[in-house]
């Protein structure tokens, strides 16, 4: 084989390794970019929802503060005890707006969960917003439920024992205040 020949085979052959190379490190490069917008969008919908969620602990802050001051003024004219009113109906005219009135949301913060994304985000970031929805969930939510569980149990029903009930309200939302104001 003469030098000529040699010298074509090698150039072309190194041509051919530099075009996979390149395609592999173009390929590589158009992922991590992809990856990147997928990333910034992900962080996007996570602030725009922690933005909602937070208008919605603000509302409902409002209307749990409003309803622990008309447990308590309830509580301190104990006129209560020896009206004719019923239990259910007393507990319901210390909520005039109801318990919630819109739920705090976690969609983006699962869907993150559920995607590569989530491999390309800084570990600490992963950890408070793990942390947070955490609390926003375990906390209030479970707090939201013995509250509802109080307000659907049987006792809620009998005559009796309507300053028992008005106490563990108040009890329960002096605890969701404080857990509304944590995250707030």
């Amino acid at each position: 084989m003469n030098w000529s020949k040699l010298s074509k085979v090698l150039f072309e052959s190194g041509l051919i390794i530099f075009s996979v190379l390149l395609a592999l490190t173009l390929s590589e490069w158009r992922e991590q970019a992809r990856l990147n917008e997928e990333t910034d969008r992900a962080m996007q919908l996570i602030r725009m929802e922690l933005s909602s969620n937070l208008g919605t602990l603000e509302k409902w802050n409002t209307n749990h503060r409003m309803i622990l001051s008309n447990i308590e003024q309830t509580l301190e004219k104990n006129d209560f005890a020896t009206s004719d009113i019923d239990q259910k109906a007393l507990v319901r005219a210390q909520m005039p707006n109801g318990l919630t009135q819109s739920q705090l949301n976690t969609s983006a913060w699962d869907a993150i969960k559920q995607s590569q994304v989530s491999n390309a985000l800084d570990i600490d970031i992963i950890f408070a917003l793990s942390n947070l929805y955490t609390i926003q969930s375990q906390g209030i939510s479970q707090t939201l439920k013995s509250i509802l569980q109080t307000l659907n149990s049987r006792e809620l029903y009998k005559q009796t024992g309507k300053s028992e009930t008005l106490l563990l309200l108040k009890g329960l939302f002096q605890e969701l205040v404080s857990q509304e104001d944590y995250l707030i």
